[in-house]
């Protein structure tokens, strides 16, 4: 047998109650296998497999000779013999098949005359065992029933034997521990990876899931000043079109911005008005000659403006560009910040992140640019990039 014996078959085995067919299979993986015994218990599994042995030995004392089942074919026994030998031949299905045999090959020659020939003894593993090739020029003269003594004598010699060895040895660990030289290991080639950030540097959770998932979490408030598709745009009738640059629709951190915008082909001059949430002009400038304009009057940290630029021409109408929002950052927030420049000035990634949570989209832009600079290859910052742009498109 190859595999340990199933627990369903090692209790039928304690019980006495294994099938005769598959008691001989159990009996010799029990007599190999130290597990197999050790579940069943060492002292049930020999008393066992002494009686396996004893059964055989026996069985094998007892077998009829030729000479026995030749006489009984024959119908040469006295009436106790025979019934001695029918008795035997009810319970050995060796000798039976024997005394088959014979019968048949008496019944087929019985018209033909008969040259007695030697008789052929079918020999069980048992016999074999009992009477090897070896011996039978050195004591061809012995009995078959002294044969089969001596062989059954020689099986219990066996098996004490043995009993003998497997109560000496000492237990033994069931595991199978296989001793190998290990093959030397040739380690991966490991992927090129930024340094990591040393403890004393470690990020605010929020910038590590941020960098970790590759997208960026804003203020509710960018949403509100991100214009809309298919929203008018400034012009003239001739479709003379321009727009506001910066900032647009971003927190900015300082009291006077610079406002920019782009320039309208033949335009003369420009005019820039500020309003507050309450669409109060706080602040305003006329008959500008550039495309930009830094605010004269600080305006309030925490609140939101708006603005707009109109564009005009000699002799023509003027034009102007659609307004857009942006938001001064809090005071609070912008010490944050401040804080954290100081502590992360070098990392443009989580710089980036920190910015674009805090709503300065246009320096969160200018830092992933920088890193993108710095390390061209690095897709996380690329990937950032695109999200952030993507959240500032009109919806």
């Amino acid at each position: 047998m190859t595999e340990h014996l199933s627990n369903q078959i090692l209790e039928s085995y304690r019980r006495g109650a294994v099938p005769v067919a598959d008691l001989p299979l159990a009996d010799e993986h029990l007599a190999v296998c130290a597990q197999c015994r050790q579940k069943l218990g060492e002292t049930q599994a020999l008393s066992n497999l002494t009686g396996f042995f004893r059964r055989d030995a026996e069985l094998l004392a007892t077998h009829l000779d030729y000479e026995q089942l030749e006489s009984y074919v024959q119908g040469r026994l006295a009436p106790e013999e025979k019934k001695t030998v029918e008795s035997h031949l009810r319970d050995c299905s060796s000798c039976q098949s024997e005394a088959e045999d014979l019968r048949a090959f008496a019944v087929q020659f019985d018209s033909q005359p008969v040259t007695r020939l030697a008789p052929v003894e079918r020999q069980s593993f048992w016999q074999k065992l009992s009477k090897p090739a070896w011996l039978k020029k050195t004591f061809a003269g012995l009995s078959p029933f002294t044969w089969q003594m001596a062989g059954a004598a020689a099986v219990v010699a066996l098996l004490a034997l043995t009993i003998i060895l497997l109560l000496r040895k000492p237990p033994q660990n069931n595991n199978l521990t296989i001793k190998t030289t290990p093959s030397p290991v040739i380690p991966a080639p490991q992927p090129i990876t930024p340094a990591p950030v040393s403890p004393d540097e470690s990020l605010p959770p929020q910038v590590d899931l941020a960098l970790r998932n590759e997208r960026l979490e804003l203020p509710a408030e960018i949403a509100e000043m991100v214009g809309r598709k298919g929203e008018a745009r400034g012009g003239t009738e001739k479709g003379d079109t321009f727009s506001l640059t910066a900032p647009v629709a971003t927190f900015i951190n300082t009291g006077k911005p610079t406002l920019r915008w782009q320039p309208l082909v033949g335009a003369t001059s420009y005019n820039v008005k500020v309003f507050n949430a309450d669409f109060d002009e706080v602040a305003s400038a006329s008959n500008l000659n550039s495309t930009q304009w830094t605010t004269d009057k600080p305006l309030r940290r925490g609140a939101q403006y708006s603005w707009q630029v109109t564009a005009h021409k000699d002799g023509g109408e003027p034009a102007t560009a659609p307004p857009a929002k942006f938001r001064v950052l809090g005071k609070s927030k912008a010490d944050e910040l401040a804080l954290a420049n100081q502590k992360y000035g070098a990392n443009h990634l989580a710089m980036g992140a920190l910015y674009a949570q805090a709503g300065l989209l246009d320096d969160a832009e200018r830092e992933f640019n920088a890193e993108l600079k710095a390390s061209p290859q690095s897709t996380k910052a690329r990937r950032l990039l695109q999200n952030l742009r993507a959240q500032r498109q009109p919806r």
